[in-house]
């Protein structure tokens, strides 16, 4: 039976001990021991152009912005990788309105085989009209 958990911690320019620490954070959870799956939407799907991205947006944020929303999903090990990739897709979907941007990294191999989880990095601003969307 599959056990729900997710977790939820805002990104912030004023709450961040360094700047960029959203880029750091898809170098983190792309890592190639850890990383089973990664997509993207309406941002770049490579991790290194995600950074840089990331990098610039956050450049352009106001002084006291939430740059992004970091999620850690646990998935049901009932599912395959494929399952498990398109549930993660219609989430994230679901969840931005397909209006503003995020990155996904699926873990499901190696010491995370028997934990199966998906880190989702979400940058809450309409890509058209700047607006909150989330």
């Amino acid at each position: 039976m599959a056990i729900y958990s997710l977790r939820l911690a805002p990104i912030g320019k004023t709450t961040q001990k360094r700047p960029f620490t959203a880029a750091a954070h898809i170098r983190y959870i792309t890592r190639k021991e850890a990383v089973t799956y990664h997509m993207a939407e309406r941002m770049p799907d490579a991790p290194s152009s995600a950074m840089r991205w990331l990098r610039a947006q956050e450049k352009a944020d106001r002084i006291n912005a939430r740059v992004a929303d970091k999620l850690v999903i646990a998935l049901p090990r009932e599912l395959n990788l494929e399952q498990q990739v398109a549930l993660m897709h219609r989430f994230a979907e679901a969840l931005t309105k397909g209006r503003a941007s995020w990155y996904a990294a699926i873990h499901a191999r190696g010491k995370d085989r028997a934990n199966p989880h998906c880190h989702l990095l979400v940058r809450d601003r309409d890509v058209h009209g700047g607006g909150r969307v989330v």
